[in-house]
């Protein structure tokens, strides 16, 4: 009922054409006789006579209530995917590889943190921010991972455009064809630099407590060497001249 107006308009107009060819094809909703919703799609075709007035309007009417079904629910798979990927877009630092680890992928966040241009960084082999900090244990780690299709988290240190380093806390996944080989690597990270320079922060400070404090000890036990020695000392004097 809703699309009455729509089909009205358009046979009017297929009535009025001029066109002795005039077709036209129509997507509509209508309602089955058992009530339920569905949509056609209808094909007008005209046949007009020798003074080109309308005679008969021919129409063929196809179900196609499925396929509409797949149309809106890819519609809406879409605009899920554009919506988280704006999501990720505004509140991470995203980057996309291909197999060969080459960057396909980065946006604005990474950029600014890497302290280049997309161009910059696009082709390239993700190695180029690599800060070259990182040990064998967990590059190995990391790589095994990816090798066996699992996802890896742990904290990357990144060497921007100006060569300042920088920490991100990253998670990578890989996505996988049809025939479980990666087509892509998705890492999805945070600026974490703050935090670790607190770490090390608090990890200097620990180390200066734990050096004054072992320093103390050593004077005390000084001290209390020197004391006792010279008491013994004493003891000994007062001893002889017994």
């Amino acid at each position: 009922p809703d699309d009455a107006d729509l089909v009205r308009v358009e046979m009017l107009k297929a009535v009025a054409a001029a066109d002795p060819g005039y077709q036209r094809e129509l997507d509509h909703r209508i309602l089955f006789a058992d009530g339920t919703p569905g949509s056609v799609a209808v094909h007008i075709r005209l046949e007009k006579d020798a003074r080109e007035r309308t005679i008969r309007i021919y129409g063929a009417s196809l179900d196609i209530t499925d396929r509409k079904r797949v149309e809106e629910e890819l519609t809406r798979s879409i605009r899920d995917v554009i919506d988280l990927k704006t999501t990720l877009d505004e509140h991470t630092i995203l980057a996309v590889a291909d197999p060969q680890g080459r960057i396909i992928h980065v946006n604005d966040k990474f950029c600014a943190i890497a302290g280049r241009s997309r161009a910059e960084l696009v082709g390239r082999d993700y190695r180029v921010v690599d800060s070259g900090c990182h040990s064998a244990e967990l590059l190995g780690e990391l790589w095994t991972a990816l090798r066996t299709h699992h996802v890896w988290s742990g904290d990357l240190q990144i060497r921007a455009g100006d060569g300042s380093l920088h920490w991100l806390g990253t998670t990578i996944v890989p996505y996988l064809d049809r025939r479980g080989k990666p087509r892509q690597y998705v890492a999805i990270s945070h600026d974490i630099t703050e935090r670790k320079h607190a770490e090390d922060t608090a990890r200097a400070l620990s180390r200066r407590l734990i050096s004054a404090q072992e320093e103390e000890r050593a004077r005390l036990a000084r001290e209390l060497h020197d004391d006792m020695t010279q008491r013994l000392a004493r003891v000994a004097i007062d001893a002889g001249r017994i």
